[in-house]
């Protein structure tokens, strides 16, 4: 069984928190649940675990993660923010923009955020994130953010249904990546976005956000409320949510936790 070795990421590890400690699991059920158990006791801000397959990993609303031994990256942090934060909408941002950046930096391909947890690359999906928490506190935030990234997957190891919609970093550049220093630029890239998050969204967090959205300009569906409803996003917000020009010209805001089930119509 081909690991990462937790050595090869933390040494030289540009961080002061993410990824101290790293654990490193074999076959597990979801990394995000190791994560908020150990956030449940008490685990530190930054704690990384790692998982080499998932058998039970999961995206958004529930979705499985397809999650092959070996080829991809199954990766769950503890976060734990200082002041208040009233919705983790800011960090599912945050955390989108620091993975698409660490992505980019070791593939040098273009990495675009899809809302709300979604990264892709050529009109394909190459990550996911899915932020939890157990009774999340505004007042003392703390939850998991777990993310899975297509590494060194070829077509042969994406489902029928999946090959294609999923990309992953090897079909992108051609090559086989160490997955020990695509975590590593994970990390470094993640810890300052997150920082920013927590702190309130400072810095040029949520204009960087938007600069990456590929779904700015285009026509989407979604569903409001009870309903789907179609429009073209005017504009964006990691913060506020989607602003759709409808199709007889009405604008209608949508706020970013009501955002769901969000695709461009021509994808």
């Amino acid at each position: 069984m081909n690991f990462v070795d937790p050595e090869r990421v933390t040494d030289g590890l540009r961080t002061i928190a993410l990824g101290h400690p790293l654990e490193q699991h074999g076959v597990v059920e979801s990394t995000n649940d190791i994560a908020l158990q150990l956030l449940a006791d008490g685990a530190a801000h930054g704690t990384t675990v790692v998982g080499n397959r998932q058998t039970a990993g999961r995206g958004q609303r529930g979705r499985a993660w397809h999650s092959p031994q070996s080829v991809g990256l199954f990766v769950s942090i503890v976060l734990r923010g200082s002041r208040r934060l009233d919705s983790p909408t800011l960090v599912v941002a945050a955390v989108g923009l620091g993975l698409a950046e660490g992505l980019e930096f070791v593939s040098g391909a273009r990495i675009e955020l899809k809302w709300p947890n979604d990264l892709w690359c050529d009109g394909r999906k190459v990550a996911g994130i899915l932020v939890e928490s157990r009774g999340y506190r505004p007042a003392s935030p703390a939850f998991v953010v777990g993310m899975g990234v297509n590494v060194n997957h070829r077509g042969v190891d994406f489902p029928t249904e999946l090959r294609d919609t999923a990309t992953s970093l090897a079909l992108l550049t051609g090559g086989t990546l160490d997955r020990a220093d695509v975590l590593r630029a994970m990390l470094e890239a993640l810890e300052p976005r997150i920082d920013q998050a927590l702190a309130g969204g400072t810095g040029d967090l949520e204009a960087a956000y938007r600069a990456r959205s590929l779904l700015r300009g285009r026509e989407v569906t979604l569903l409001h409320g009870d309903d789907f409803v179609r429009g073209t996003v005017a504009d964006l917000s990691a913060r506020e949510g989607l602003l759709l020009r409808l199709p007889d010209g009405r604008m209608l805001h949508v706020p970013a936790e009501h955002a769901r089930q969000v695709r461009p119509v021509d994808a």
